[in-house]
């Protein structure tokens, strides 16, 4: 979790203007603005956030859920919060006819290391339908990524972003791959002894893709350091990379061992390739 002393060097390090310091300072103090429920085809609930330190609203589990995980785990996100407060959104109408005035809750605002703003989750039919009837509000970029014109400019200001996460930028592999190494992403690695770590690294090298009869004498005893080394890229391109280090009980010759950054984000953990 951010600590008040980590917030006040990080909005030195960016030397950000006081109405901006007093914006995030109102967010991060304040509980969520809205209590989140389910709808047809979807299901809300509560994410316990290890980074947070507080169980974290999702709207879907189909969507806003994925966004969690991926904050949850990147390196670069140092804080988010979920209902963060109203913000008014003001744009022209469908046929330009007149200004719309819109209170609009986002579902997060987060805090990256060198920047800090409002995300929104949409499905991508959803924003299809949305461009047609709000033609102003959400516009389609020529490389296919979605913006939200007036909260940009609502944010711009404060120095901040507002960007919009859609079902269509959620990687189902790589999400799967956090649910079934979270219980050992929550929890701190032991300390293990260098020259086990070493060997291990060593002969996970030697194969991408390694099980565990394979894995000569250093993986035996069915546990086995995983060294998960990935990258994740948020809606702007810009990439993270995060080295997780866990111990993981190999229960059967199923179970592999992926070392390199293309098996993580195109294989499943948990079952060989075929």
């Amino acid at each position: 979790m951010l600590s008040d002393e980590a917030f006040e060097h990080w909005c030195q390090g960016l030397a950000l203007p006081e109405q901006t310091k007093a914006l995030i300072a109102h967010i991060r103090a304040s509980p969520p603005a809205r209590r989140v429920q389910s709808a047809a085809g979807n299901v809300s609930g509560r994410y316990p956030s290890k980074k947070m330190g507080v169980s974290i609203q999702f709207e879907s589990h189909r969507l806003e859920l994925a966004a969690i995980h991926e904050m949850e785990h990147d390196p670069d996100v140092f804080a988010y919060y979920d209902q963060p407060g109203r913000i008014k959104l003001t744009y022209q109408g469908r046929n330009n006819d007149r200004r719309v005035g819109a209170l609009h809750t986002p579902d997060f605002f987060v805090i990256r290391t060198t920047s800090a703003g409002w995300l929104e989750c949409k499905m991508e039919d959803r924003l299809l339908q949305l461009a047609e009837e709000m033609p102003h509000r959400y516009v389609r970029a020529p490389d296919g990524t979605w913006l939200c014109p007036p909260g940009e400019a609502y944010a711009r200001p404060f120095g901040l972003f507002y960007r919009l996460y859609t079902s269509a930028q959620i990687d189902w592999v790589y999400q799967r791959n956090l649910l079934f190494l979270e219980d050992y992403l929550r929890v701190s690695a032991p300390i293990v002894p260098e020259e086990l770590t070493e060997a291990i690294r060593v002969a996970v090298m030697r194969s991408p893709s390694l099980s565990r009869p394979q894995g000569g004498p250093c993986l035996h005893g069915f546990e086995a350091l995983i060294s998960i080394q990935f990258t994740s890229a948020d809606a702007r391109g810009s990439c993270g990379h995060i080295t997780s280090l866990g111990w993981k009980t190999l229960e059967h010759s199923q179970h592999w061992l992926r070392f390199d950054n293309a098996a993580f984000r195109t294989q499943r953990v948990g079952r060989p390739p075929s």
